[in-house]
Parts: structure tokens; sequence; C-alpha cells
């Protein structure tokens, strides 16, 4: 279990409300982070636009790997950080995830269509 300076460590790594880490991947994605107790979990969040004809699952299949890339580097960088600012490393075990499409605009006129791809994944730290 952590304790409440090592949540405040976390808490520090994962604060990019503002500054060069708000906007430090890409103006048009993110990672944000909510922790409760020993469960974090990662909401990266990215706006996709739909070529007329694509299916959610074919935007679902392109943007599965990114995010997964994008997550992996985040946590990577993460336990980097807390073994360097708490002195210990962190164990941290994926629970799951899961992924979304969820259409922003849309019209009859317009084969375009934007979206927000979301992909949520939970992990337990320790």
């Amino acid at each position: 279990m952590l304790n409440s300076s090592e949540v405040n460590v976390i808490g520090q790594i994962c604060n990019d409300t503002f500054g060069d880490w708000s906007t430090k991947m890409s103006p048009t994605m993110s990672i944000k982070t909510s922790l409760a107790g020993d469960i974090l979990q990662c909401n990266f969040i990215t706006i996709v636009t739909l070529p007329g004809g694509y299916h959610d699952k074919a935007v679902l299949d392109m943007n599965k790997e990114q995010s997964t890339q994008v997550t992996n580097d985040f946590m990577k960088s993460l336990r980097a950080r807390f073994k360097e600012e708490a002195g210990r490393p962190i164990k941290v075990k994926e629970l799951g995830t899961n992924d979304s499409i969820e259409m922003i605009s849309h019209s009859a006129y317009s084969p375009k269509k934007n979206a927000y791809y979301r992909r949520t994944t939970t992990y337990r730290v320790e």
C-alpha cells in the first residue's frame, strides 16, 4: 500500500493541468489519471476524423495500437520518475482496459465525421 508521501509523488508526476506537461505529447491527445486507494486509472483521449465509409470497428483498430503505445510510454515514465523521487520502485499490475468511440459531429451533407477515441486502462499500484 502507498503511504501519503508516495501518493503525493504520484500526484505531482501525473499533474498536467498547465505548463509544458499539459500538451507534452500533442495538442490533440492526452492522458489523464486518477488514483483511488491503490487503483490508478489512465484515460487516453484523442480526436479522430472519420472519412466516409469508415466504421467504428475500423477506427478502434487503427487507434488501439497508438493508444496502447502512448499509455505504456506514460507508465514507463511514471515508474522511472517515481523511483527517482520516492526512492523505491513502484509495483504496477494492469487490471483491465477498454476503448470506445463517441461521435462529436456528423452531417448528412458531409461524409466526414469527428469523434473522440477513448481508452481507459486500470492498474493496481503498490
